[in-house]
C-alpha cells in the first residue's frame, strides 16, 4: 500500500543521493584542479576503458550534450595535461578514440578509480532483484529528468 511517508522517504533519499554526487564532484574538481566537464570526460574515458569499449570525441559530445568545438577544447586540455591520448580508431579511419594515459598512481586515476569502485561495491551488495529495480528506477529517473529539462528549456 502506498503511503505519503514512503513518497517523502524516497524523495529525501533522492535528494541525499544528489547531494552526495555534487559533493563528490566538488571534491574531485578541487583535488584535481579540473572543471566539471573535464571530470565528466575523464569518467567517460576511464569507464569505457574499464568496460572494454572504444570512445570517440563524438560519443563524448553526444553524451554530454556539448558541441564539437567544446568537446575538442576539453580533449585538447586533458591531452595536454597528460590525462588522455588520441589514437586512430581501428573501426573508422576518419575518427580517433580516446584512452586514459594517467599512471596507476596518479591522483586523477586514484580518485576516478576510487569513485568507480565505491559504486561497484555498493551494487555488488544488492540482490539481483534489487539491482534490476535500481537500474529500472534510475533509468526512469534519468529519462524523466532529461525530458523535463528539455520541456523547461523550450517553454
Amino acid at each position: 500500500m502506498y503511503t505519503v511517508a514512503q513518497e517523502q522517504r524516497a524523495l529525501a533519499s533522492l535528494m541525499l543521493f544528489e547531494h552526495a554526487l555534487l559533493e563528490e564532484e566538488r571534491d574531485l574538481r578541487a583535488s584535481l584542479g579540473l572543471g566539471g566537464n573535464d571530470i565528466a570526460v575523464l569518467r567517460l574515458v576511464t569507464d569505457a576503458e574499464a568496460e572494454g569499449h572504444l570512445l570517440t570525441p563524438s560519443d563524448i559530445a553526444r553524451t554530454l550534450g556539448t558541441s564539437s568545438a567544446a568537446t575538442t577544447a576539453i580533449v585538447d586540455r586533458l591531452a595536454s595535461a597528460g590525462h588522455l591520448a588520441r589514437s586512430p580508431n581501428p573501426n573508422d579511419r576518419r575518427s580517433v578514440v580516446l584512452t586514459p594515459t594517467m599512471s596507476a598512481d596518479s591522483p586523477a586515476r586514484a580518485a576516478l578509480d576510487g569513485s568507480r569502485r565505491r559504486r561497484e561495491t555498493m551494487v555488488e551488495t544488492l540482490s539481483p532483484a534489487e539491482r534490476e529495480a535500481l537500474a529500472a528506477a534510475l533509468t526512469q529517473l534519468a529519462a524523466t529528468l532529461t525530458a523535463g529539462q528539455r520541456r523547461d528549456v523550450t517553454s
